[in-house]
């Protein structure tokens, strides 16, 4: 397994499914998030967008993810 010590990975699209609007992510959602990233689920975001805009959607979030 590649990341051993989590519960699993929950993988999501970007745009549209996290974000409501533009690059705003509902409060909801990142609350959902945090609880999921705290109880060691890896968080894998995914977006055919490029990197940069990914980025700045993200930054509210405050756990380790990836992109």
């Amino acid at each position: 397994m590649l990341f051993p010590s989590l519960r699993g990975i929950i993988a999501l699209d970007i745009d549209g499914t996290v974000t409501a609007q533009r690059h705003d992510i509902d409060v909801g959602v990142i609350e959902t998030l945090s609880r999921y990233a705290s109880e060691n689920w890896g968080i894998i975001f995914i977006t055919g967008r490029p990197f940069q805009w990914g980025e700045v959607s993200l930054r509210p979030l405050q756990f380790p993810y990836m992109i």
